[in-house]
């Protein structure tokens, strides 16, 4: 029998069949708050246009924001 979860970081995560999409989307949104990564699901961020402008600290976070932010794709697709 065909199982509809995928395996990422030794969690099963539910595949969206077309059915129950309120169980998927609760299961889906306690993953990335577990993960913290529902802040990105959120509101994502935006790239600044110039970055060599950016201070030490506001690259990392802007590293960091786009690592949560192709986890969070990586899940969803």
């Amino acid at each position: 029998m065909a199982s509809n979860n995928v395996h990422f970081s030794s969690v099963p995560l539910p595949i969206f069949t077309g059915e129950n999409f309120d169980l998927w989307k609760l299961k889906l949104k306690t993953y990335f708050i577990s993960q913290k990564l529902w802040d990105i699901v959120q509101s994502s961020y935006t790239k600044p246009d110039n970055i060599e402008t950016l201070s030490e600290e506001e690259q990392k976070k802007l590293g960091d924001s786009e690592q949560k932010d192709a986890q969070t794709l990586f899940v969803l697709q």
